[in-house]
């Protein structure tokens, strides 16, 4: 594309966008990747005189707008009209001022440095205090976004007081907000403190800041989004002065304040326009604030009177919000917008948009006051004086005194023919919230899904016919409802004796839940105590056996241990006098010999002197040679008698050991420690005589006794 032609693109595409853009929007129009392309393009357009401004942001010139045959944009006011027809009215009328005082802000502001508004919008959120600026204004002038919306939570004081730039000589504080014409301060109420207190000096009215000793342009017109603050626990209601407390009233009464709160629970409109804004964002065409200059720097004495008269209509707290000078520079702008040099009609239009924004403050503006304003409005269409204002005012303030008047008295008339019909009504509206209540959701969890729904149905039978009886206006319309009534009445009887059922049927349920925990909690408490006696009674039997062990292995465990015989002493006959469960430590068998043979046999073994038998220790294969009535092997203490004991010793200290483990105790210290390891068979005398092995000795709980009676030694 040749440069000339590219030159003619830029200003033809600038011209349908409002005469104003950045260069890298100008490079996209074009299809210029390259910022050097898209410098040297630019660079061309302001060499022709064709665009102004600076670096970030070009605007054409006038010779731009007349070069291409483009005439100066007009019909603004309808363009902005177009932009916030489906935005609720107050929305509209905020939107209207905003752009009015942003129009006079950049014009004006060198010439009027002061006066110059705010805008606050403070609300329940999703009730449109920040999409008027995302999604119309930005749209409508053009704006970026991202340099307009400034989130205050994620800024710092020092980024909200300005920002710096390298100007050559180090950095340097260049301005103190967007360069954007408009700037929102969004989410305000989630901010600390010391950076909304950074947020507030913008709010000053000041187009110029001094810093220092230094002045700063402050070009941008402020925007506030705030969330009102919740007062124990909830938001305060419209009107109440809580719910306004975070906005500071020295910056409030310069401010126009929109409560959005009128939109609460009208989602679905706002929704609706925000689709519309961004499916089409300047239905109107987009407007340029270059070309859209004011037509004077201030109003005449007609235009001021009008904006004077306004105080008439506020209350004593709106008065005191009402800002004169920063309702005149936004009239300037209005009247640049009308496309007229008529700056009372700009009056009346700004006064009214200020009304409608400031009575969604209740509190702040006076019934009548659309009365009032439409008697400006006819005076300034019909071209009458400024001394004509206060006799037309008065006027219509007695015709609405008096047609209020008349109102009243027809009222006071109405009520005393119908007194009867307004009690019984009340009655009967009563009846039936009473029982729609009865059946409110939280009261019906105990019924099944089927049996909620039915009664949902019923509840919404009697909103309505509640609703119905409230509008009704005669005897014979409220008995049609009362009739009307009965059956959904009788519904609600039974859904109550429904409620009632399931409610008794679950007390019981619980009452016999709670029963049986506390039947199974003493069942197992007594069987807890049933099982603590076992264990006890079980541990004194434990500790009693034990006792007797011990007691009945000690004189064994001396006998064990003695290595020397004293004279006289005879360990034969104490080991052979030894029971273990009735039977003999020691038992004797005979020689065989002597077991047979006749007569003459027993006299030759007689005369030939005693055959020796066997004596052999129970429950080992250990065995002894000698007579019924002596061992020699075991007349002396010492190896021969311990492997006699040993096997019971044994015996006893395996019951012991099990008897103190099962009783927690440690082993019993001092005891002998008897060799388990079984040993061979042993005889004395000439002869060995096979020994048979005998069974070990019992060692279950069962024998203990038996075996404690038995083993008791005898004095020798």
């Amino acid at each position: 594309m040749a440069r000339e032609e590219q030159i003619e693109t830029a200003c033809r595409w600038l011209a349908s966008v409002g005469g104003s853009a950045t260069p890298g929007d100008i490079g996209a129009a074009l299809g210029l990747g390259n910022r050097q392309r898209q410098s040297e393009v630019i660079n061309a357009l302001r060499a022709g005189g064709l665009v102004e401004g600076p670096k970030q942001r070009v605007t054409l010139t006038a010779a731009g707008w007349a070069r291409f045959g483009v005439a100066e944009p007009v019909g603004a006011g309808r363009a902005l009209d177009a932009a916030v027809g489906g935005w609720p009215y107050a929305h509209q009328a905020y939107i209207r001022l905003m752009v009015s005082a942003t129009i006079a802000r950049v014009h004006l502001g060198e010439a009027r440095p002061s006066g110059h508004l705010g805008f606050m919008a403070i609300g329940e959120t999703g009730t449109g205090k920040s999409s008027p600026v995302e999604y119309v204004v930005c749209s409508l002038l053009g704006l970026d976004v991202g340099e307009v919306v400034r989130e205050v939570p994620a800024e710092t004081p020092g980024g909200i007081r300005g920002r710096h730039r390298d100007s050559g000589d180090g950095y340097q504080l260049v301005t103190t907000t967007s360069p954007a014409p408009v700037v929102l301060f969004d989410e305000f109420d989630k901010a600390e403190e010391q950076v909304r207190r950074a947020v507030w000096p913008y709010f000053q009215g000041k187009t110029v800041v001094t810093i220092d000793g230094t002045a700063y342009d402050r070009p941008s017109t402020p925007v506030l989004a705030c969330n009102p603050p919740r007062v124990r626990g909830s938001v305060p209601p419209r009107g109440d002065a809580a719910r306004y407390s975070m906005l500071r009233p020295e910056y409030r009464r310069r401010s126009v304040v929109l409560d959005t709160g009128y939109m609460h629970g009208r989602r679905a409109q706002l929704d609706a326009a925000v689709r519309a804004a961004i499916a089409n964002p300047a239905p109107g065409g987009r407007l340029s604030l270059d070309r859209l200059k004011p037509p004077a720097t201030a109003l005449d004495t007609r235009a001021l009177a009008i904006l004077d008269q306004v105080r008439e209509v506020l209350t004593d707290a709106g008065n005191e919000e009402y800002d004169v000078p920063g309702l005149e520079l936004a009239t300037l702008g209005r009247a640049r917008l009308l496309g007229s040099g008529d700056l009372a009609l700009a009056a009346v239009a700004t006064a009214t948009d200020y009304l409608l924004v400031a009575e969604t403050v209740p509190g702040r503006v006076a019934r009548d006051w659309h009365v009032q304003l439409e008697v400006l409005r006819r005076v300034c269409v019909d071209g009458g004086e400024v001394d004509q204002f206060a006799a037309l005012v008065a006027k219509a303030r007695t015709e609405a005194d008096q047609h209020r008047g008349r109102a009243r008295v027809a009222v006071v008339a109405k009520e005393r023919e119908d007194v009867e019909l307004i009690a019984e009504r009340a009655a009967l509206a009563e009846r039936l919230r009473l029982a729609a209540e009865s059946i409110d959701g939280r009261r019906l969890a105990v019924l099944t899904d089927a049996q909620r729904a039915d009664a949902k149905g019923v509840r919404a039978a009697l909103l309505d016919i509640r609703d119905r009886v409230n509008e009704s206006r005669s005897p014979a319309r409220l008995a049609e409802l009362d009739q009307l009534a009965g059956e959904p009445l009788r519904l609600v009887a039974g859904i109550a004796r429904q409620v009632e059922g399931e409610k008794r049927r679950r007390v019981e349920e619980t009452r016999y839940a709670a029963q049986e925990k506390r039947r199974a909690a003493h069942a197992l408490t007594r069987a807890r105590k049933v099982d603590q006696q076992r264990r006890r009674k079980l541990r004194e039997h434990l500790a009693d056996e034990l006792d007797r062990v011990v007691t009945a292995a000690k004189p064994l465990e001396r006998l064990y241990a003695r290595t020397s015989t004293r004279s006289g002493e005879q360990p034969f006959r104490v080991l052979r006098d030894l029971r273990i469960e009735g039977r003999a430590l020691l038992t004797y068998e005979p020689p065989a010999i002597e077991r047979g043979g006749g007569f003459l046999d027993k006299v030759g073994r007689a005369m030939a002197g005693p055959t020796p038998g066997t004596w052999r220790a129970e429950g080992t294969d250990i065995v002894f040679h000698g007579t019924a009535h002596q061992c020699a092997a075991l007349d002396q203490w010492g190896p021969n008698t311990r492997a006699v004991l040993g096997p019971v010793l044994r015996w006893l200290h395996d019951i012991e050991d099990d008897r103190r483990a099962q009783l927690g105790r440690n082993p019993r210290t001092g005891r002998p420690q008897i060799p388990r390891r079984r040993s061979a068979v042993r005889t004395t005398g000439p002869a060995a005589i096979p020994a048979t092995r005998v069974a070990a000795l019992p060692t279950g709980p069962a024998h203990v006794q038996d075996v404690l009676a038995a083993i008791s030694p005898r004095p020798y």
